[in-house]
C-alpha cells in the first residue's frame, strides 16, 4: 500500500492509473496536509496551498511476451483543472471501452469507417451542409452496410445506426466512451476525400478558386481545348441569323452579359440595362431570344417565363438564374386586360435588375434573407412599354420585323441546341483563366470609354450602356484570339463599335421624340378650354365656385397649375385617342415621370397636394414653367 499526493490547484473528479488511462471511481479523499515537504511532490507547485492523500496499490501486470510490470490500481482522484476523456479500443473488429482495471467492454459489435465528407452549398450567403458517408464493419458476416449523416447529426450516429440496423449491438454502458470514439472519427477526417456541390448557379469562389456553377451540384467538365476554334466559329456564326446587322450583334452582345457581370462587379461597376426585344407578330424575336437565353436549361418548357407570371414567381426566377439570361416573352401594352399589370411588372424586373436586389424573402430555417441578384433579361413584345424615365434609360430596346431574321439560318441552332450551349460554356473557361486580366481591362477601359461616349449620346445611361456592350466586344475579341480565332471574326469585330452606337441612337432619338411625359402635357394643354368643363380657372376661388366646369386652375402668382388628377387623366387618354394614337401609362407612373423631369411640384404625402379652398381636393400641381420648356422644345408652343 503506498499513498500518491495531489495539489489542490489539480483537484477535480478523476481517476490516474500508472499507464494514464483514466475511469470514474468514487472515493474520498482520505487526510489533508498543509504546506507538505514531501520529495514525491512536484517540484515548485504553482499556487499549491493544499493537497489531498489516496491510498493507491500496486499489482504486477503481464505483457504478450511474458514481462511483468507494476501498475497502481486506480483509485479516484479529485483534480480541479478537468476530467480526461475516456478510453476504448477497437479490438478484432469490435469497439471496447476500458475500465479503470484496464478491462475491455464491449460498446458495439462493429465499428466505422469514414469514406467520404460531402458539402453541400445549398444557397448564396448561407452555411453549408457537410454530410459523411460512413461505412459499417461487422467482421462476422459479409454484409456491406453504409450510412449517410449529417455533420451536424454525428453525435446520434448509435440512434440512427438502431434504427436502420437493428440487427447491430450498441451497449447503453460506457456513453461517454462511444461519444469519444465519434469525436474522434469525425475529427480524423484528413484523409477522406470530400465533394463539394454547388446548388446554386453563378460564379462563386466559395470552394477556394473561381468556379462557375450551373446549380447541378456537378460542374460541367472542359470542352476539349482542340474543339476550341470550332466550337468560337460555330458559336458565332449565330450572327448570320441576322446578316450581322446592329440588331442581331447587339442582342448577340448582350447574351454575354450575364458572364461577365461578376468582373465587372469585381472591378468596380456594375451591368444595369435589360434588353426589350420589339417587334411584330412572325419577326421572329422569340425565336431568336430562346436560343440565347438560359442556354444550360434542357427542360425547353422551363426556358422563359411569360409576363402572365405572378411578380412573386418572375422575381423566384430571376433569383434563381444568377449569372444567366432569363427571357420573359409577350410583353402586352395594348390589350386592356394586360396593360397594368405588364407594364407594372416590366418596371418592377427593370428596378430589381438594375439596383441588384428585391424584397427580401423567408429562408428555409424561418429567418428573413435578403435576396442575392445578378441577372440579364431579355424581353420580348409588340408594344412599347409605358415606364418611368429612368427605367427608360435602362432599357435598350431592339426593334425587329418581318426581315429581321432568316428562320432557315436559325433553324440549325434551334435542333441543336448544343452549339449555343457549348460556345458558353467555352467562354465561362476563358473567363475563368483570364479572370484577373478580365477584370483588370474593364478598370482601365471604362474611364477611357466613359469619356468618349458622354460625348456620344445625353443621357448617362445610354453612355455607360455603350461602355459596357464595347468592352464586352472587346472581351469577346480577347476569346476569339484565345481560341485561335480571330482573323476568322476580325471583319465583324471592327464594325461592332459603330453598330452598338448606331442602336443606342436610335434609343436615344426615340426617348427624345414623344415621351410619355411630354404625351401627357400635349394632351392636357391642346385640350383646356376644348369644350365646356375643360376650361382652367384663373384662381382657386374660382374654381372652387363650380369645380365641374373645370379642369383645375392656375395660380399664378406662384406659377403652378393645380389639376384635378382623375379628370386630366381621362382628357390625355380621350385626346390621343382621337389621334388614333394610344396614351397605356398609367396614372401613377405618369405621376413618377413628371416627378423625375421636375414638373411635379411635390406634396408632403406623395405626388399631390391638398387644394387650400372648397372641398379641399387632393389635386396634381405642375410648375407651369417647366411645362412650357419641354413643349418648346417639342415645336408644341
Amino acid at each position: 500500500m503506498g499513498f500518491k499526493i495531489i495539489p489542490e490547484s489539480e483537484c477535480t473528479k478523476k481517476i490516474a492509473t500508472a499507464n494514464g488511462r483514466c475511469q470514474i471511481q468514487a472515493l474520498p479523499a482520505m487526510t489533508v496536509i498543509r504546506q507538505p515537504h514531501f520529495t514525491v511532490l512536484p517540484q515548485n507547485p504553482v499556487g499549491a496551498s493544499m493537497y489531498y492523500i489516496q491510498p493507491v496499490r500496486a499489482f504486477p501486470v503481464w505483457d504478450d511476451t511474458g514481462n511483468a510490470s507494476w501498475q497502481l490500481e486506480a483509485e479516484e482522484i479529485y483534480e480541479s483543472n478537468g476530467r480526461q476523456d475516456p478510453l476504448y479500443q477497437e479490438k478484432h473488429g469490435v469497439l471496447c471501452g476500458i475500465t479503470a482495471a484496464g478491462k475491455d467492454v464491449e460498446l458495439t459489435n462493429f465499428t466505422i469507417k469514414l469514406l467520404k465528407k460531402i458539402i453541400n452549398y445549398v444557397s448564396r450567403g448561407q452555411d453549408a451542409i457537410s454530410t459523411y458517408i460512413i461505412e459499417i464493419d461487422k467482421t462476422d458476416d459479409n454484409q456491406q452496410r453504409f450510412l449517410e449523416i449529417d455533420e451536424a447529426e454525428f453525435g446520434n450516429l448509435g440512434r440512427v445506426v438502431r434504427k436502420k440496423y437493428p440487427e447491430l449491438f450498441i451497449s447503453n454502458k460506457m456513453s461517454d466512451s462511444f461519444s469519444k470514439y465519434l469525436a474522434d472519427v469525425a475529427a480524423d477526417d484528413a484523409d477522406v476525400s470530400v465533394e463539394k456541390n454547388i446548388w446554386y448557379r453563378g460564379w462563386t469562389d466559395i470552394t477556394g478558386e473561381l468556379i462557375y456553377s450551373f446549380g447541378t451540384g456537378k460542374l460541367f467538365d472542359k470542352i476539349n481545348k482542340s474543339l476550341q476554334e470550332s466550337v468560337f466559329k460555330a458559336g458565332f456564326g449565330f450572327l448570320k441569323v441576322g446578316d450581322y446587322s446592329p440588331e442581331i450583334i447587339v442582342i448577340w452582345l448582350y447574351a454575354h452579359f450575364p458572364y461577365v457581370a461578376y468582373f465587372f462587379e469585381q472591378a468596380g461597376y456594375r451591368l444595369q440595362s435589360v434588353l426589350f426585344i420589339r417587334g411584330i407578330t412572325g419577326s421572329l424575336k422569340t425565336s431568336v431570344a430562346k436560343e440565347l437565353a438560359n442556354v444550360f436549361e434542357t427542360d425547353q418548357s422551363k426556358k422563359m417565363l411569360t409576363f402572365g407570371s405572378t411578380e412573386a414567381a418572375t422575381l423566384e426566377k430571376i433569383e434563381a438564374m444568377t449569372d444567366q439570361t432569363i427571357l420573359i416573352d409577350d410583353f402586352s401594352n395594348s390589350e386592356k386586360t394586360k396593360t397594368v399589370c405588364d407594364n407594372r411588372l416590366f418596371e418592377r424586373i427593370i428596378r430589381v435588375l438594375g439596383d441588384g436586389a428585391a424584397p427580401s424573402k423567408m429562408g428555409s430555417d424561418r429567418k428573413i434573407v435578403q435576396r442575392f441578384i445578378r441577372t440579364s433579361a431579355i424581353i420580348t413584345g409588340e408594344d412599347d412599354p409605358a415606364l418611368s424615365l429612368s427605367s427608360m434609360l435602362r432599357c435598350i430596346t431592339v426593334t425587329v420585323g418581318r426581315e429581321s431574321f432568316d428562320g432557315k439560318k436559325l433553324l440549325p441552332f434551334q435542333q441543336q441546341p448544343e452549339i449555343m450551349r457549348d460556345y458558353f460554356m467555352m467562354f465561362i473557361h476563358f473567363l475563368q483563366e483570364n479572370a484577373e486580366k478580365v477584370v483588370n481591362q474593364i478598370k482601365n477601359a471604362v474611364p477611357i470609354y466613359r469619356a468618349q461616349y458622354k460625348q456620344e449620346f445625353k443621357a448617362d445611361r445610354f453612355a455607360d450602356a455603350a461602355v459596357n456592350l464595347r468592352i464586352l466586344a472587346d472581351i469577346i475579341a480577347d476569346f476569339a484570339s484565345w481560341t485561335g480565332s480571330y482573323e476568322y471574326a476580325s471583319e465583324q469585330f471592327v464594325s461592332f463599335e459603330k453598330k452598338i452606337i448606331e442602336v443606342l441612337k436610335k434609343n436615344q432619338t426615340e426617348r427624345e421624340s414623344l415621351s410619355i411625359t411630354s404625351m401627357y402635357l400635349i394632351g392636357i394643354m391642346q385640350s383646356i378650354d376644348t369644350e365646356k368643363g375643360l376650361g382652367l380657372a384663373n384662381s382657386e376661388a374660382s374654381y372652387v365656385v363650380c369645380p365641374s366646369n373645370y379642369i383645375g386652375f392656375e395660380d399664378t402668382e406662384d406659377g403652378r397649375i393645380w389639376l384635378d388628377h382623375k379628370k386630366a387623366y381621362k382628357l390625355v387618354c380621350s385626346y390621343w385617342q382621337g389621334l388614333a394614337q394610344s396614351f397605356t401609362s398609367t396614372p401613377k407612373t405618369i405621376h413618377q415621370r413628371l416627378a423625375d423631369e421636375k414638373i411635379v411640384v411635390h406634396g408632403k404625402t406623395g405626388f399631390l397636394q391638398r387644394a387650400k379652398k372648397g372641398q379641399r381636393q387632393y389635386m396634381l400641381v405642375l410648375d407651369k414653367n417647366a411645362i412650357e420648356k419641354i413643349l418648346e422644345d417639342k415645336g408644341e408652343l
